[in-house]
């Protein structure tokens, strides 16, 4: 610590930080707010989207879900404009707080009571986008979530209490540099974004051509001249397994993991999270030999707990190694390799035609169920197995790729990570 203020730096309350940065509050860089209006909206889509506090996430915007203003006419007050940062004022605990600066990722959008806008002191601070990025430092999300009052489900942050959070601020000529620097990798991961979207999209036609029977107007791969096939699904594989019942009070904090409904993706994909998740006992596994699942077996979702039941019916492969435990409501389909390509079940789980029928046979509720005779009973077109080795090939290699763009999106993200870190507590100087 001495040699770094012998280098040009001073203890302050934030800690360790340039001698020509100032320690100011948040307050103090911010010239006037504005709340949101209070509109009536719904999921019915039409001219006047409202952002709402599930559309704010740490330092950007996201459009999973849109809702609309119903009713009336939104006040242009309440219009966003590019480069405006938004505050989300109520949450619960662990969420609120949220910062985000909008770029006009909408042709027009307005935003609701729940959130805040900024306008800063042009003295203080060089731009909206310099700020974001502060604010979604780690020690800044902490200080936010400190002022928050109410409880775990319901938390406020009033403006007032802005005074308490405490920033290190750079000259202009620093701020500058630091947004822009930052700026620079955040339109990499912005252009790895839409080329995966590009290529997801690629992929789905592709899907829809090669997984569809040629006389119904399909694409055939050349070279091959088989029949398509209808088929039902218990003829296509060995057994079909219903998982374990397995007791929450017999959970681990290691040991062998229990793959549930979780792990299987509304795309078809195979999401295994290492920081959450069951286990059991591993000295059960030869007790347990029936429900033992290893990398490349092909399971399905029997339980739907969503609300559009999007959920049920579908696949997934198992891309990790193994060994795993089999949950209760997931299948595991032993599939007969001579008459059907797990990769090709796994796609054709997400085309229209099973998905209609998975919903179709499933007793509906808040939570939706699919038995194993209905299951069984379920039918495919197919080629022969040859022809789908072939097509199986052609959409894996597109997965790869969608994957490789994915990790690098992921590296890219942890670099920024590391920059923030760096840039905006002045360990690493840009002017």
């Amino acid at each position: 610590m001495e040699l770094m203020e012998k280098l040009g730096y001073k203890q302050t309350e934030v800690g360790l930080i340039p001698e020509d940065w100032e320690v100011i509050s948040i307050d103090d860089a911010i010239k006037s707010t504005q709340l949101g209006g209070n509109y009536q909206n719904s999921e019915s889509e039409n001219d006047y989207p409202l952002m709402k506090m599930g559309n704010l996430d740490r330092g950007f915007f996201k459009f999973n879900k849109i809702e609309f203003v119903v009713g009336q006419k939104p006040s242009k007050r309440d219009l966003l404009k590019y480069g405006d940062v938004i505050f989300n004022t109520r949450n619960t605990l662990d969420l609120v707080g949220k910062v985000a600066v909008w770029k006009n990722e909408l042709d027009k959008a307005y935003f609701n009571s729940n959130l805040l806008r900024f306008e800063f002191d042009e003295n203080k601070i060089s731009s909206s986008f310099f700020f974001n990025y502060l604010i979604n430092t780690k020690r800044n999300i902490s200080q936010l979530r400190a002022i928050a009052t109410g409880t775990t489900s319901v938390a406020a942050i009033y403006s007032r209490d802005l005074t308490k959070v405490l920033i290190a601020k750079p000259t202009l000529t620093e701020q500058k540099a630091i947004a822009t620097a930052l700026s620079d990798v955040d339109d990499l991961i912005a252009n790895l974004d839409k080329l995966i979207t590009k290529k997801k999209a690629i992929k789905q036609g592709a899907m829809q051509q090669l997984l569809t029977p040629p006389q119904k107007g399909g694409k055939r791969l050349s070279g091959f001249t088989g029949e398509w096939t209808e088929i039902r699904l218990d003829d296509l594989i060995h057994d079909f397994q219903n998982g374990y019942a397995f007791s929450a009070i017999g959970y681990e904090d290691h040991g062998i993991r229990i793959i549930t409904m979780a792990q299987i993706g509304l795309e078809g994909q195979f999401q295994l999270n290492e920081s959450k998740g069951n286990y059991w006992d591993a000295s059960q596994l030869q007790p347990l030999k029936d429900f033992v699942l290893k990398k490349g077996d092909l399971i399905m979702s029997m339980t739907d707990v969503t609300p559009q039941k999007n959920l049920i019916g579908r696949m997934t492969i198992i891309e990790d190694e193994g060994p795993f435990f089999l949950n209760q409501r997931v299948g595991h389909l032993r599939v007969n390799k001579e008459k059907a390509n797990t990769v090709i079940l796994k796609h054709l789980s997400n085309m229209r035609s099973w998905r209609t029928y998975s919903k179709g046979i499933a007793s509906l509720g808040v939570q939706a169920n699919i038995g194993t005779t209905d299951i069984k009973n379920g039918t495919f077109n197919l080629p022969q197995i040859e022809e789908q080795n072939a097509i199986a090939q052609i959409l894996s290699d597109m997965d790869t790729e969608i994957k490789q763009l994915a990790t690098k999106k992921v590296k890219y993200q942890a670099i920024k990570q590391g920059m923030m870190q760096e840039l905006l507590t002045g360990k690493s100087r840009l002017v």
